[in-house]
């Protein structure tokens, strides 16, 4: 039986197969935790940094009701579990690449950081955009 399927059963008392998404971290923080000390850091964050990349993300999409269609989806247009794995090219631009576990849905983003408070963000994939953000904060 591979390490996975054991360690499954060991945490949630069923095979890897029958998991939901939100049990995939709880199986992430009990494998950190077999692991041995990292320093405080993540699994996802120890993973991404080994293969060259900022962060892997893995979520469930926020449920949505849009024009009577019933979903999981999230506000970038993916629906249900999303993987996403994100690199800083420099201190100004960051690169990511969204895809639904449905294997239909995905998505590229550029986000390029104009000024302390200005950004522009481009997508392209399932769904095509340009934004202008500006952010504030209030103390």
């Amino acid at each position: 039986m591979p390490d996975t399927e054991i360690l499954s059963w060991l945490v949630l008392g069923q095979p890897l197969d029958q998991v939901g998404a939100a049990d995939i971290g709880l199986l992430q923080t009990a494998a950190a935790a077999l692991m041995g000390p990292s320093d405080g850091l993540p699994l996802q964050t120890r993973l991404a940094r080994a293969v060259g990349l900022d962060s892997i993300s893995v979520q469930s999409a926020a449920s949505s009701t849009n024009g009577g269609t019933n979903g999981s989806t999230s506000g970038n247009g993916l629906q249900g579990t999303i993987v996403t794995l994100s690199k800083r090219l420099s201190s100004n631009t960051l690169v990511s690449f969204s895809r639904g576990l449905d294997g239909v849905s995905s998505i590229f983003t550029i986000q390029y950081q104009l000024t302390r408070r200005l950004s522009v963000q481009t997508q392209t994939g399932t769904e095509n955009a340009v934004d202008l953000f500006y952010t504030f904060t209030f103390r």
